[in-house]
């Protein structure tokens, strides 16, 4: 970019051709589907103890902490692996990586608090750094004075529209799931059931020895089984955007051996 904003380049501002070399063009394909992953990090997961668990930003802050400490420690390692071995290899395992710490956050309950996401997200920390660095091997393989501005600009629209666009789609999975789900639960949860009958007893009981109103109470234990039904029903339309993450995520990783490979850094210690 400071080449071009100096005025040296004077080609044109994107270079059609890479999008002809599979190196670049397939590694595009894979950083959308790595930015809508690293959702079960940054949206998903942050969502859901704000939502559910009632945590505040700062609150939210410390939990992203163990995502940020998998990044550090394990970029060294990315980087060396990167340089001498296939790069397809960390790119794979990457992926992997968050696609296994989506599916152990796909059995979510309501109970869940921020110490049952730290494994997930260092693994998911640990992920986004194999992908980040050899992502950079592949975006940047044979670039020239010609094409390099182009592919910046590629490259950072492409993790612009993966953001962007993985962000529209959990947010719209999660508000459509969380309304069937709540549609499902309603008509299960009455007045007939038996097991719903006995939990709005056991509450109106309860709240009885508060509100002298029989009446009142019986509102009140309504207002809680209904609570209850909106929280599991939230947590029902996390765990599928969980699994649909999971499953993008691993034939994400099966997709990266379609790359071609490409030849180790010697020089590099």
């Amino acid at each position: 970019w400071n080449y071009v904003l100096c005025g040296a380049y004077h080609g044109p501002l994107l270079v059609l051709s890479i999008f002809s070399k599979p190196t670049f063009s397939g590694v595009l394909v894979l950083q959308v589907i790595f930015r809508f992953g690293t959702l079960l990090a940054v949206f998903i997961g942050p969502q859901y103890l704000a939502r559910l668990q009632g945590f505040r930003t700062e609150q939210l802050g410390d939990v992203m902490l163990v995502m940020a400490a998998g990044t550090l420690l394990t970029t060294p390692v990315a980087y060396w692996l990167t340089a001498k071995s296939d790069p397809r290899i960390p790119l794979s395992v990457g992926l992997a990586a968050i696609a296994i710490a989506a599916a152990m956050c796909v059995q979510i309950t309501s109970d869940w608090a921020a110490n049952e996401f730290f494994l997930p997200l260092a693994l998911a920390g640990a992920g986004q750094a194999l992908f980040a660095v050899a992502t950079m091997r592949y975006a940047v393989f044979g670039a020239t004075l010609q094409d390099g501005p182009s592919r910046g600009i590629a490259f950072n629209v492409a993790r612009t529209f993966g953001l962007v666009g993985g962000l529209a789609l959990t947010t719209h999975t999660v508000v459509e799931r969380q309304k069937f789900h709540w549609s499902t639960l309603s008509e299960a949860v009455t007045s007939l059931e038996p097991i719903a009958a006995e939990r709005l007893g056991a509450t109106a009981r309860m709240l009885g020895s508060w509100i002298p109103d029989i009446a009142g109470a019986q509102r009140g234990a309504f207002a809680r089984l209904a609570q209850g039904a909106a929280r599991q029903a939230y947590t029902l339309a996390y765990q599928d955007a969980f699994f649909i993450t999971a499953v993008a995520l691993a034939l994400a990783a099966v997709l990266v051996w379609a790359l071609p490979t490409l030849p180790r850094e010697r020089s590099l210690v």
